[in-house]
């Protein structure tokens, strides 16, 4: 699993994706996964560009008692290095 960057959540914190981790081995080697779309994304991260973020249903975002009209998002890097 990929490092948690400092703020960040892991696993354990994400009930859903916990539970659907399966494994499974035999002679010659081992296999740890999960069946669920974001896991990936969620353990390896993914980069992005900078863009707006807007409400998509009401008039402004609000987050630590701060409400807007938008907010500009810098882009993020993936977290692993793996592409």
């Amino acid at each position: 699993m990929a490092p948690c960057p400092a703020g960040g959540k892991n696993t354990a914190e994400h009930p859903p994706l916990m539970s659907s981790i399966d494994n499974g081995a035999d002679d010659n080697m081992a296999v740890i996964g999960s069946n669920v779309v974001y896991a990936r994304i969620h353990n390896e991260g993914t980069t992005t560009r900078p863009h707006v973020i807007r409400p998509r249903y009401k008039q402004a975002l609000a987050f630590n008692g701060r409400v807007v009209k938008k907010v500009n998002h810098p882009g993020s890097l993936s977290r692993s290095g793996v592409s």
